[in-house]
């Protein structure tokens, strides 16, 4: 399944639990904690917890929501790896989760430990320039840099995020010299960004607006299928000239591989009308998401594997690694 195709994906409609074994039809008699592996009040928190207020008002029973990161989100991960198959512990994935086997040096974890259930959504990047940055578009970023090896630099939030990657793609593919300045996030980068003493960034969209407003930053072209309601004059990176940069983060509902089927295809059912609901949608959408098409656990199964492919492939050509 391509890429566009699993942003476009409506087929299916929503699972019908009729047909399934009881233990399934009466699922969860237990609260369900769901494991994010990152810090409260972020985009993933924010939309997980939309969801599962959702569901425990639809089962009558708690769905808590328990945080835990650290180590670019591997310590929840294990903890759901190593949790009781029952469907009663899950996690929310991001797209680095397909990326541990091959990103880090240590394998504490990998993807193929576990078993897709639903899709949540997706988010964008904007490519931004400060203002003072005399381009207009990204094909006169892209010729600037190339004609000053080495003497611009980016705005890397995270090594292995939508931003980081996106900027090595295009490095890449354009043969380009430029150093990825390190920052915990972006909000931490923004006024460096700003200020020029950074080149170029690529922000998730409630990052950037204010700024791009404000006149601070100027937007080039936007990671993401589709253009943005927000910016519609600003074009894709594929209509920038910029295919192969698309690396959208994507937020997968994940448990642990052994989980019965019964039980998943019972969850994903009931995922599914949760993220049908308006009040979830508008709430997901309001964080800087947009919420996935209906997808069945084959389907996120078959996304995760293939995306494992992908950056197993780019990590080994570029050498990117985390200790």
């Amino acid at each position: 399944m391509d890429r566009r195709s699993f942003f476009l994906c409506t087929g299916g409609g929503l699972l019908s639990t009729l047909g399934l074994p009881t233990v399934a039809q009466t699922f969860p008699q237990r609260p369900v904690k769901v494991v994010v592996a990152w810090p409260a009040g972020g985009f993933v928190d924010v939309a997980t917890r939309a969801m599962t207020e959702k569901l425990a008002a639809t089962w009558s029973q708690q769905v808590v929501v328990e945080n835990k990161p650290g180590a670019y989100g591997l310590i929840g991960t294990e903890q759901v790896i190593r949790s009781t198959p029952d469907g009663l512990t899950w996690l929310i994935g991001t797209m680095g989760t397909p990326m541990s086997a091959s990103l880090y040096k240590r394998k504490w974890v990998a993807a193929d430990e576990l078993a897709g259930v639903a899709m949540i959504g997706s988010s964008a990047v904007i490519a931004v320039v400060p203002q003072a940055l005399p381009v207009t578009t990204l094909k006169e970023f892209v010729a600037a840099a190339r004609s000053q090896p080495g003497k611009l630099n980016y705005l890397n939030p995270s090594i292995g995020s939508a931003s980081h990657l996106n900027t090595e793609l295009i490095k890449l593919h354009e043969h380009l010299t430029m150093t990825g300045v390190l920052y915990n996030g972006q909000p931490p980068g923004l006024v460096d960004l700003i200020a020029g003493q950074l080149h170029f960034g690529l922000l998730a969209p409630q990052v950037a607006a204010p700024h791009i407003r404000a006149g601070k930053l100027r937007p080039l072209a936007v990671v993401f299928p589709n253009r943005l309601r927000e910016f519609p004059d600003l074009p894709t990176m594929a209509e920038a000239g910029y295919p192969y940069a698309n690396v959208v983060a994507t937020y997968p509902v994940l448990v642990p591989k052994q989980t019965p089927k019964d039980v998943i295809a019972r969850l994903s059912a009931d995922i599914q009308q949760a993220l049908a609901d308006p009040d979830v949608r508008r709430r997901i959408e309001a964080a800087g998401a947009t919420v996935a098409g209906p997808m069945t656990p084959g389907q996120v199964d078959g996304f995760m594997q293939a995306e494992t492919l992908r950056w197993d492939r780019f990590f080994r050509e570029t050498q990117i690694s985390i200790d």
